[in-house]
Order: structure tokens, then sequence, then C-alpha cells
């Protein structure tokens, strides 16, 4: 892995970020996964393409700099599951300084560094398949397709 750019896989994943660990759904697999705090706080990096010396140094700057050798190595593995799950994608084009403010920011304080994790669930892959986000257009959910209107034909034999 380089220091290419990512960013997140958007509009195939959707996240939220609910009390500082993020919930993502891959809406092609239904697959879900969630974040722990560390993790919630690189996933904020990706607002945009990010560079993984981009990332590794806002991190390291939030935990106080400490331990700059084990940050970088977290980081680099946990961008690494998150591109084989397909949940960030390589990003072309200018990246920009990683300025996500309230998540990045430290009040003042440096929070102690933890490695970030990725916890993948597939329980309930049919029911996330089958709910009607998927039947959205280009502008995404909850922008539903145009109903087809029904045929003379498919109307006289549904009523």
């Amino acid at each position: 892995m380089t220091d290419a750019a990512y960013a997140a896989n958007q509009p195939r994943i959707i996240s939220e970020n609910i009390d500082g660990e993020v919930v993502m759904i891959d809406l092609v697999t239904g697959s879900y996964y969630s974040l722990n705090a560390t993790g919630a706080e690189i996933w904020a990096c990706f607002d945009g393409p990010r560079t993984l010396s981009q990332i590794t140094t806002a991190i390291s700057n939030r935990h106080g700099n400490e331990q700059t050798d084990l940050v970088e190595a977290a980081v680099r593995g946990f961008v690494g599951e998150l591109e084989t799950a397909e949940l960030i994608v390589a990003a072309n084009g200018a990246t920009a300084d990683v300025t996500n403010g309230a998540v990045l920011s430290t009040n003042g304080a440096s929070p102690p560094f933890a490695k970030p994790e990725l916890t993948a669930y597939s329980d309930m892959q049919d029911l996330l398949l089958l709910d009607p986000v998927h039947e959205v257009d280009d502008g995404g959910w909850p922008y539903a397709l145009p109903k087809e209107p029904m045929s003379d034909d498919a109307a006289t034999n549904a009523g």
C-alpha cells in the first residue's frame, strides 16, 4: 500500500456516527460494520480524498503524538482492512488537509490511543438487501424510483 489517496466508497457505503461509534452498511452486499472510537476518527478523515500520511498525522496529533510508529502501523493496517472490505476506494484528484473539526479536535486533552477496530456482520444480509432502500434513483435513499404505471392488461388482471 503506497501513500495513495482514498475516499469513502459512496454511495455504496452509508454510515452514521452514533456516540463516537460508526455503523456502516454496504448497500451492495448487505453486510454491516461497526468501528470503535479510533476507527470512527479515521473514518471521519474519509470525508474527502486523503492519503495515509495525512490520516496518520491527524490521528497522531489528536493523540498527543504518542507512539507515532504504533499509530502509523495501526492506521496503515486499518486502512488496508477498509480497502479490502471495499468501504474505501482509491481516489483520484487533489487531497485536502484533514479538517473535520469536532471529530479530530482534542479540546485541550489528548485521549489515549487505542487500536482501531472494524467488526463485520453478515447476519442481516438478506433483510438489508430486501429493504426498499435499493429501489432508489441516482440521488440515493430516500428518493425512490418512480413507480411504473400499470398497463391496462395488468390493471384488469389485478382488479
